[in-house]
């Protein structure tokens, strides 16, 4: 259900500015976005400092290097008026601890210190080196209250495939990627001084079963890790005796929203959630359900589940004070858009909620912020692709766009 009944806002929503909504989000009743800059590349993650100042990864691709960009709103209007560029290279990921701005690159985490100008202009620290640059190269990273850095390495296959080369795509079991790829990466004393950089080693696994785990974040109140792995592809193109019809690949599996603990297992490649029996069911890699199914049985209920093929992108636990209460404690998740979903209508290029109830529990996802126009091809269909969301510090929710190059602030009035 919506949270309020969802309404274009195509009027002012804040007192204090006499500019319009933008109409590219459908957004519940008191909510307006406001384009908060345009022209920003291929932006992904983005943080906010406590003096409102905006950072931005921009994604390496293609022939863009990419890098930070700062972004600053000196007049009070909602809309920035300065931008500088800075860095060795592009990346997705971005973290923000005290005055320490962290950039997750493909192979590198590099960290700067903050100081009085926008723009950062000495070299940075690398904290993490030697990550492996596997395809799925998006490093999303989060900060902890402990000083300790997470760092997603997604691993390069679909469901750790024997052989994709020759097309077997039989499950590799045991799965080998496991040991330095497809999990969460814990590196200790990241707001220290810097005298070696760490490296992704075994010991350093903070958890794994989890694909590729772009959405990333964790609760500033109480320092809980919470990510999304994105889920596997092709049912039924990649094993068509497994059962799975065509339209059963484009509605299965769902994308999970796991609470990501140390030695923690989430269940792939060997297990994938199924949204028709609501629970953990074997991959066709390994033999679907007619195989041996109890190491299922023990991967940790899904907090939340999306919609297959979603992508989710980016999250953020919300603990501003601008949004009415019920949204204190849940989380809201952009998510990116779906590639494989013919025969059924695209899904995804939205931010979803995820409500906390007073228990601590999680209620199922709402809509939030729906841009896609028109059930036709995504990228024709859609008016933004989320890619990375933040909270300011007066509370306003910060969202990325890296197809169309734009930054919105969400605002409730």
């Amino acid at each position: 259900m919506l949270l309020f009944p969802a309404i274009f806002l195509l009027d002012s929503c804040d007192r204090a500015s006499s500019r319009t909504c933008d109409s590219s989000f459908v957004l519940p009743t008191g909510f307006c976005a406001r384009l908060f800059a345009d022209n920003v590349g291929p932006a992904r993650h983005i943080v906010v400092t406590v003096k409102g100042d905006v950072y931005v990864a921009r994604w390496r691709e293609g022939s863009r290097a990419g890098g930070v960009l700062a972004l600053r709103d000196t007049n009070g209007d909602g809309r920035a008026d300065i931008r500088e560029e800075f860095g060795p290279e592009g990346g997705s990921g971005l973290a923000l601890s005290g005055n320490a701005l962290f950039l997750g690159a493909w192979g590198k985490v590099y960290r700067w210190r903050l100081g009085g100008g926008l723009k950062l202009k000495d070299p940075p620290d690398v904290i993490v080196d030697d990550i492996p640059e596997l395809e799925h190269g998006a490093r999303s990273i989060a900060v902890g209250p402990d000083a300790a850095l997470y760092v997603n390495i997604g691993v390069s296959s679909n469901a750790c495939e024997r052989d994709y080369s020759r097309r077997d795509f039989r499950g590799d079991d045991p799965c080998g990627e496991l040991s330095f790829s497809g999990g969460i990466w814990r590196f200790p004393g990241a707001l220290g001084l810097v005298s070696e950089s760490q490296r992704p080693d075994i010991a350093h696994r903070f958890a794994t079963g989890l694909r590729h785990t772009v959405a990333l974040g964790i609760d500033t109140a109480d320092g809980t890790l919470y990510g999304a792995p994105m889920g596997i592809d092709h049912l039924h193109t990649w094993w068509p005796n497994s059962g799975y019809s065509r339209r059963d690949a484009a509605a299965k599996p769902g994308e999970t929203l796991f609470r990501i603990e140390n030695g923690g297992d989430y269940g792939f490649p060997y297990c994938l959630f199924d949204p028709g029996v609501n629970r953990m069911v074997t991959s066709p890699a390994f033999g679907g359900e007619s195989h041996e199914a109890s190491r299922c049985a023990a991967v940790p209920r899904p907090l939340a589940v999306f919609a297959a093929h979603a992508a989710p992108l980016a999250l953020v636990v919300y603990r501003g004070t601008m949004f009415p209460p019920r949204f204190q404690g849940g989380l809201f998740v952009a998510l990116h858009g779906s590639l494989f979903r013919a025969p059924l209508d695209p899904t995804g290029y939205s931010v979803m909620f995820v409500p906390r109830r007073a228990d601590g529990t999680f209620g199922g996802p709402e809509p939030f912020a729906d841009a896609l126009s028109a059930r036709t091809f995504p990228f024709r269909g859609s008016r933004a692709r989320p890619s990375g969301i933040a909270v300011g510090p007066d509370g306003a929710l910060y969202l990325t766009d890296d197809n169309g190059g734009r930054i919105w602030r969400i605002v409730f009035r």
